[in-house]
């Protein structure tokens, strides 16, 4: 196909526009091969990697519209970190080039700094005038950290991780006041994620040139659902679990 303007023209092949055959990206930086699925050719280099990953945005889309009524402003936020992170998933998927690589791990950010601030506003350690600020301060640092160094970035990423699992074990142990059905549907999802995910990383069970499904693309689907169960999760628990201090002059006892 040809498309004449002035004394220019334009030549689309007919590959180009099937996503096949034309290779857009090369003359970028890629970070290096992580994952089983061999790149491709295309506008969409790892086909199942990025489809799978809009899964997010569906989800988040859905958490959306659901929580547009929700009295806690930060729920309110998981529905557009999720629509965030597939969209970044789905262009560091498909581009595989380093800019695209830092905004699909700062929207992890978002997410992980989110239910850490949750995390510190039921155990009484923040309160929720300060927590919007508190979160978009972390989100900032954090792509500070990745700006400097990918590897700096997923240290700090790791840290939050860590002290968010701390901060729940404290919550279970300390307070005992709400229901955790959906906090271990999380976990078995999160496990069965990761399973697929260092399966796929290790390039064990691998079939490079399948672009349906690989286990990464399983990884992003199981995580998706997740956003779903902490949802409910911190729905339920946020009002319910507050920490209230003791104070032996007013007569409150935990």
């Amino acid at each position: 196909m040809m498309i004449y303007l002035g004394d220019s023209t334009i030549v689309i092949s007919l590959s180009s526009l099937l996503l096949t055959g034309f290779c857009p990206w090369h003359q970028f930086q890629h970070p290096a091969p992580q994952f089983c699925e061999a790149h491709v050719c295309a506008w969409v280099m790892e086909p199942a990697n990025a489809w799978s990953s809009l899964a997010y945005s569906i989800v988040g889309v859905g958490l959306w519209v659901k929580c547009r009524q929700e009295t806690n402003g930060l729920l309110r936020l998981l529905g557009p970190i999720g629509i965030l992170l597939g969209l970044a998933s789905f262009a560091y998927h498909a581009a595989y080039t380093l800019l695209a690589q830092f905004f699909d791990l700062l929207s992890m950010f978002c997410l992980s700094h989110l239910v850490l601030v949750l995390n510190f506003i039921r155990s009484g350690m923040l309160s929720d005038r300060n927590a919007s600020w508190f979160w978009l301060v972390g989100v900032l640092v954090s792509a500070l950290f990745l700006g400097i160094s990918l590897q700096w970035g997923r240290t700090v990423f790791g840290i939050e991780i860590a002290v968010t699992i701390l901060a729940e074990i404290y919550l279970y142990f300390r307070l005992r006041a709400a229901s955790y059905q959906d906090f271990w549907i999380i976990i078995l999802l999160f496990l069965m994620a990761f399973v697929t995910w260092h399966l796929d990383l290790q390039k064990i069970a691998c079939h490079p040139d399948q672009h349906w499904l690989q286990g990464h693309a399983v990884w992003h689907i199981l995580t998706a659902v997740c956003f779903v169960f902490i949802n409910r999760f911190y729905r339920q628990t946020y009002s319910s679990t507050i920490v209230v201090p003791t104070s032996p002059e007013l007569g409150i006892r935990n």
